[in-house]
């Protein structure tokens, strides 16, 4: 949160110069540019909070210009969250590997480029498939490697999260397996084809010099993807909850937990929101067929 959001904002100002009314727009714009949701924002906000709270009860500061800012209202409905169905995130794929989403007034200028190009769209392509078809998070996608993919097991291991330029644990602290779908498999059988950067301690997604992606770059590359392939806007991160949504249907919610690495059980309840409710209907309909209404 400092490095990516209080200190490129705030770094070089002095703390007592510093007025509530800038907060809150610094604020509302964190909001407004659409990749962060309410909840994210009001904790970048918190972390800001303690540190004028710090500095106003040990080093004489005023006023907590945060404290004067009031919360975000942040939605409870827990089944009103958004994500994708299976043939969106098909369309989005294909669009995307086709470079359908690329600006015709600015070709490739030369076989070399075009070739460079076909390779980053078709690994855009893989990267939504991924984090869709296995509910991981763009830090995950980042970090992840060739070894960690188990073609044999048809699993991926998910050990590491990748933000700025650092590695570290997922976010919820633990590693994980995910099943790894037929789809998938064939996508990043294809993928791992193209002949360079394909060893073990590769990075399964990476850039043209074979170094970590821009995760910046990547969600801005998503947005004019699926701009392209008509979708409604979603966040990148709602195509992990696309994950969740579809497997909710199929496997306990003990497993779902598993595969989303969720620490608290009561995170993935919320897609039970989501689950076909057929197989309910069907049990009450046959309890109740004895049952003749008055007339």
């Amino acid at each position: 949160m400092l490095d990516a959001h209080l200190l490129p904002e705030f770094g070089t100002e002095r703390i007592e110069t510093i007025t509530a009314e800038q907060f809150e727009q610094w604020r509302d714009r964190l909001v407004k540019d659409g990749a962060r949701s309410r909840k994210t924002v009001n904790k970048i906000a918190t972390q800001a909070h303690a540190i004028f709270q710090h500095a106003a009860e040990r080093f004489d500061l005023g006023v907590n210009v945060a404290s004067q800012v009031r919360r975000l209202r942040e939605s409870n409905d827990s089944g009103r969250f958004d994500f994708f169905s299976p043939q969106d995130v098909e369309m989005l794929a294909a669009t995307a590997a086709r470079g359908a989403h690329r600006d015709l007034n600015r070709p490739a200028v030369s076989d070399s480029k075009r070739t460079l190009r076909t390779e980053d769209d078709r690994q855009d392509g893989v990267i939504y498939l991924t984090a869709a078809l296995a509910g991981l998070r763009r830090s995950e996608l980042l970090a992840l490697l060739w070894e960690d993919v188990d073609f044999e097991h048809s699993s991926i291991r998910i050990y590491e999260g990748y933000a700025e330029r650092k590695t570290g644990k997922p976010k919820s602290r633990k590693s994980r397996t995910v099943p790894m779908i037929d789809q998938l498999g064939a996508a990043l059988t294809d993928l791992k084809g193209r002949g360079h950067h394909t060893a073990r301690r590769d990075h399964v997604f990476v850039s043209r010099l074979g170094t970590e992606l821009d995760g910046s770059a990547l969600r801005r590359r998503y947005i004019t993807a699926h701009d392209a392939a008509g979708l409604r806007p979603l966040r990148f991160h709602d195509l992990r909850y696309t994950f969740a949504s579809v497997a909710i249907n199929v496997a306990s919610i003990t497993q779902v937990q598993a595969w989303m690495g969720h620490a608290d059980v009561k995170t993935t309840m919320r897609y039970l929101h989501h689950k076909s409710r057929d197989d309910d209907a069907r049990l009450l309909s046959a309890a109740f067929h004895p049952y003749q209404p008055p007339r």
